[in-house]
């Protein structure tokens, strides 16, 4: 996420490029990050009423390059699974050109509201509107993937091997007993 500042100066070019009703030219929001970050950004888009419209037109479009954890979109999308398997991952040229002509596919995002309390994985309360997209967990997966969020760190790797370890327990702790717990806050 950008440092306020820098922020409100994107938000604000981002608005005067929309404002400019420049068809011809294609606007692309590049997210290093994972399948969190995508909505994590349109979200706080939304915010604004003229990227918003111009996003529910279709005139925004966006890239989510694989710097996330699972990166289950970047791959159903095409761009790959980690940069280090891309040549646009030590090449900037390269991934300008892989943006401007890459091809476009939609995208369903939905608001979920939620009816009662919802707290994230360091037990703070969370909005009860949450945009969802690509997919929603339940059972194992989602077990797993809350108690990685409890203990993500801020290297790739690390998550990665923090989810095959808690994969792993999960799935023999569940062999020896008759049924699975809820998950704890």
């Amino acid at each position: 996420m950008l440092e306020k500042q820098e922020n409100a100066l994107c938000m604000k070019e981002l608005e005067e490029a929309i404002d400019q009703n420049d068809t011809d030219t294609r606007k692309v929001i590049a997210i290093a990050g994972g399948d969190g970050s995508l909505g994590t950004t349109i979200k706080h888009l939304r915010k604004s009423s003229i990227i918003d419209k111009a996003m529910q037109l279709g005139n925004i479009y966006f890239a989510t390059l694989p710097y996330g954890t699972g990166n289950d979109g970047p791959q159903v999308f095409g761009w790959g699974a980690s940069p280090l398997c891309e040549t646009w991952g030590t090449d900037l040229e390269s991934l300008m050109r892989d943006l401007i002509t890459s091809k476009t596919v939609s995208l369903t995002l939905w608001n979920v509201n939620i009816d009662g309390v919802i707290k994230d994985a360091h037990a703070n309360v969370c909005e009860k509107t949450q945009i969802m997209c690509y997919y929603y967990n339940i059972g194992l997966d989602s077990r797993i993937g809350f108690n990685l969020e409890k203990l993500r760190t801020s290297k790739r790797c690390c998550n990665q091997t923090l989810y095959f370890f808690l994969g792993i327990w999960d799935f023999f702790a569940g062999c020896f007993k008759k049924g699975h717990e809820p998950v704890d806050n």
